[in-house]
């Protein structure tokens, strides 16, 4: 739990404005220990690294540099696919390290490290249980999730501009079950259903009795991902950490929707946004500043003495 008199950002006399930022030296080097010790940082995009229109803040370059320097790996952790990760980063200096699909395809220096594909058997029962909500009205559709691409049976240009940001290597099929006989539904890592309606209070109860049968993640206003059972961005970047032999205390991770809370475990240093979901401000140790556009690349100039 994150407690107000241990946060450089919270005012502990502020209840009602927790968000309110304090002063930034707090972070410095010269008064945090752990600053000089960062090895890994970690970031969701949507909502925590983006800016509202989904582009990279400005000032981030200087900060990569500076971390290509110290021999500081910088990783982006999302439900994104692989492809459009790295489309975004396309000359981040350094070890390139994506941790895509949220934790369920993990790949470094161009190298798969980690997998978790999904049983075909709950791959088939979201699909068709996604054509069951859309026929009783929800307007929903799944996107079946390989590594190297995203398939989807709907065309419509509403649900494709939904897509296409998260999954830029994606292929239009008629039926998703019958797709290469079938073979779609064997490899995949995740089932993505986008929901045009609040997926949390919406979609999640529709579907709340697969987590029998796997993981079910709400990892957006308007998504969540069937995947693996114990994975998640932080079952990965764990996987990370160990491969790489980097501690909780060498580790900083930013985040903002529940799909980040299982990270938040795995760094001493774990930031929410301002604007994040109650559970992960809950759970973060620390606050990120309130300007949503560049709170990270404030909070990491700060670590780095910048």
């Amino acid at each position: 739990m994150t407690h107000a008199i241990d946060h450089p950002f919270r005012d502990p006399t502020a209840h009602d404005n927790p968000h309110r930022p304090d002063d930034l030296r707090r972070l410095r080097p010269e008064a945090n220990p752990l600053a000089s010790r960062i090895r890994l940082v970690v970031t969701d995009m949507d909502g925590t690294l983006l800016c509202p229109d989904h582009h990279l803040p400005e000032g981030l370059e200087p900060v990569l540099q500076t971390m290509a320097h110290r021999d500081i790996i910088f990783a982006p952790a999302s439900g994104r696919q692989c492809a459009a990760l790295a489309a975004q980063f396309p000359t981040v200096p350094g070890h390139s390290l994506i941790i895509a699909e949220n934790g369920t395809n993990v790949v470094m220096d161009d190298e798969l490290i980690y997998s978790a594909p999904l049983d075909p058997r709950v791959v088939r029962r979201t699909i068709i249980r996604v054509r069951e909500l859309r026929a009783a009205g929800i307007d929903c559709a799944a996107v079946v999730c390989h590594p190297e691409c995203g398939y989807v049976e709907r065309d419509d240009e509403p649900f494709l501009r939904e897509v296409t940001p998260y999954y830029l290597s994606h292929e239009i099929t008629t039926d998703l079950l019958d797709t290469h006989n079938g073979a779609v539904c064997e490899g995949a890592v995740k089932v993505a259903i986008h929901c045009f309606d609040d997926a949390e209070t919406v979609l999640a109860p529709r579907v709340a009795d697969f987590a029998e049968l796997c993981q079910v993640t709400v990892s957006g206003q308007h998504w969540i991902d069937m995947s693996n059972v114990g994975t998640n961005k932080g079952s990965a970047l764990s996987q990370v950490q160990g491969r790489l032999g980097i501690s909780r205390d060498e580790t900083v991770v930013f985040g903002d929707y529940l799909n980040d809370l299982a990270m938040m475990d795995c760094a001493t240093m774990s930031f929410a946004m301002a604007n994040a979901h109650p559970q992960v401000i809950d759970k973060a140790a620390y606050l990120a500043p309130p300007n949503t556009e560049d709170g990270v690349v404030q909070v990491l100039s700060a670590l780095l003495g910048l």
